[in-house]
C-alpha cells in the first residue's frame, strides 16, 4: 500500500492507524496483511500493516477524532492533507476507510530524516 513519505514515521510510531483511499474497487480487505511502500514498483517496504476495518464514510462526517488517528491532525489540517494528495475535498464524497496496524517492520531502513519530521503530540 502506498504511503506519502511524511506518513511512514507516524505508521511506525503507531500514530496513524487510519487512511482513507479513492478506490473504484477495493484493493484491500479486512485481515489483509499488506507492505507499506513509497514507491509503486519498489521492492522495499518500511512496514507491513494489518487492515483492520474497511469501510464507506463521507468526508463531510469526519470528526476531529477521525482527523486525529488519520496521524494526529486537526480536522482543519487533514482537510489540507487530503487536498494536496487527490486535490480537492467534497463533504458529499465518500472514500474508502482502511483501519489498520502495524504488524512488523520492512525489509528497508527508515532514513534518518524521515523520522525527525517533527509531529504534533
Amino acid at each position: 500500500m502506498l504511503f506519502k513519505p511524511q506518513h511512514i514515521p507516524q505508521i511506525l510510531d503507531g500514530i496513524k492507524v487510519v487512511t482513507r483511499r479513492i478506490w473504484k474497487r477495493p484493493c484491500a480487505k479486512e485481515g489483509g496483511t499488506y507492505r507499506v511502500k513509497t514507491k509503486l514498483l519498489s521492492k522495499e517496504y518500511f512496514a507491513l500493516i494489518k487492515c483492520t476495518k474497511l469501510y464507506k464514510q463521507p468526508l463531510g462526517e469526519m470528526t476531529e477524532h477521525d482527523a486525529w488517528i488519520e496521524g494526529k491532525y486537526t480536522l482543519v489540517e487533514y482537510k489540507i492533507i487530503f487536498k494536496e494528495i487527490y486535490g480537492f475535498w467534497d463533504d458529499a464524497f465518500t472514500p474508502t476507510v482502511i483501519e489498520f496496524e502495524c504488524v512488523s517492520m520492512g525489509n528497508t531502513q527508515v532514513p534518518k530524516e524521515w523520522r525527525e519530521i517533527k509531529r504534533k503530540d
